[in-house]
């Protein structure tokens, strides 16, 4: 009986060492990259355009149902409101880039227009909040507008682009109609292999049924996970 305990101890052991040791050591050894990924019932949720004089109450409704968010802010909003960003950090939220001047027509005029508004967000981020961060999300995504040579230019640059794959269309429907819309779309992905990623933005109306929302994503067992520099992004 004390053999036989023995060896599937041992058995149990070489399994785990094949399954959960040995692979992050070949990988550690062969010098690649480990890049985490987010996974049902984790989901991530994503605020555009603020900071916002309300940023504050919105961050109280992730707490109380125990949420993590990524907020992409504009550059004029960050010097605006820098309270707000501090208590992102402080709060363990991730505070990423979304642009200058947010226009469609003076972001994407060129290469150059691309990398130095990414580079301004950025210092203008890292005096306010201490933060260097390299995690962005250009305005109104990176289709069409994204060329595979700005691409390669923010890539080379060391900014990590995201956009979503859940559009809840607050800006859109400015009511509780975009919870609705959100929760249609994840029962529509109920068989998505990859990570959730939720498009919403730092609105009045957006903050006035976000604990709907919450409500719903924590009764169905997902968890709200901020993006971490390690997180493979989801891109159009």
């Amino acid at each position: 009986m004390i053999k036989i305990m023995i060896v599937s101890f041992m058995l149990l052991f070489i399994l785990f060492l094949i399954y959960a040791i040995l692979p992050t050591i070949f990988i550690r050894m062969s010098g690649r990259k480990i890049v985490k990924r987010i996974h049902e019932p984790a989901i991530a949720l994503t605020f555009d355009d603020g900071p916002a004089p309300f940023s504050n109450q919105i961050i109280k409704q992730l707490e109380k149902y125990q949420f993590k968010a990524t907020f992409f802010m504009i550059d004029g909003n960050i010097k605006r409101y820098p309270e707000a960003v501090k208590l992102m950090v402080k709060s363990g939220e991730t505070v990423g880039l979304h642009s200058v001047s947010h226009s469609q027509k003076k972001f994407y005029k060129s290469k150059k227009t691309v990398l130095n508004e990414l580079n301004q967000n950025r210092d203008t981020l890292m005096k306010v909040s201490g933060v260097n961060s390299f995690i962005m999300r250009t305005p109104y995504g990176s289709a069409p507008n994204m060329t595979n040579e700005y691409k390669k230019a923010v890539k080379e640059n060391g900014y990590i682009m995201w956009d979503w794959n859940i559009d809840s269309k607050d800006w859109y429907y400015k009511d509780k109609r975009y919870v609705n819309s959100v929760i249609d779309q994840i029962k529509q992905k109920k068989h998505h292999n990859g990570p959730l990623v939720i498009l919403l933005h730092e609105r009045k109306e957006t903050l006035a049924h976000l604990p709907k929302l919450l409500d719903y994503l924590r009764k169905h067992g997902y968890e709200g996970k901020p993006i971490e520099k390690t997180t493979e992004p989801i891109q159009f």
